[in-house]
């Protein structure tokens, strides 16, 4: 619960996610991500222990094959932009490479429990529509995003090759 409370006031430090998420406490802890967090570890609370890993497992495959797909997806739309590192492969020879990984991501889609796959595609549509939503919220002002550090300062000088 900490890391996800940590992450949630972290998206609204950057704007993400509304201001308000990233408020914290008296003692710098970020009160609605918590509350949050909790909440959500709540709703999970009639599943069995099996169940709740094997969805996050599959949370987290979805994940991965979604990272795989931009990784091609930038590779052929945007070939010329700045990279600070390249993996010397041709983007074929990428496709084959990512195709072993997503095989055993898909083998362990099959086999996981009805109750994990059902719950994991319903989060990952939930999530879909959140961040729609999110983006129809910034869109018409209906609440506050600000962006509290720039990107450009910390993420340049982290990714930037010495």
């Amino acid at each position: 619960m900490s890391s996800d409370s940590w992450q949630i006031a972290g998206m609204a430090d950057r704007g993400i996610l509304p201001s308000v998420l990233g408020d914290r406490s008296r003692y710098d802890t970020p009160t609605y991500g918590i509350l949050l967090s909790a909440g959500g570890v709540l709703c999970l609370g009639w599943l069995t222990f099996g169940d709740v890993v094997a969805m996050l497992n599959l949370l987290y495959c979805y994940g991965q094959l979604i990272e795989f797909a931009a990784f091609l997806y930038l590779r052929i739309s945007r070939p010329d932009i700045p990279r600070p590192y390249r993996i010397p492969i041709s983007t074929s020879g990428m496709a084959v490479f990512l195709l072993g990984p997503s095989i055993f991501i898909f083998i362990v889609i099959y086999f996981s429990s009805r109750t994990a796959f059902v719950l994991s595609c319903i989060l990952w549509l939930l999530g879909g529509l959140l961040y729609k939503l999110l983006d129809v919220a910034k869109q018409h002002n209906w609440c506050h995003f600000q962006e509290r550090f720039s990107r450009s300062n910390s993420c340049s000088v982290l990714l930037t090759p010495s």
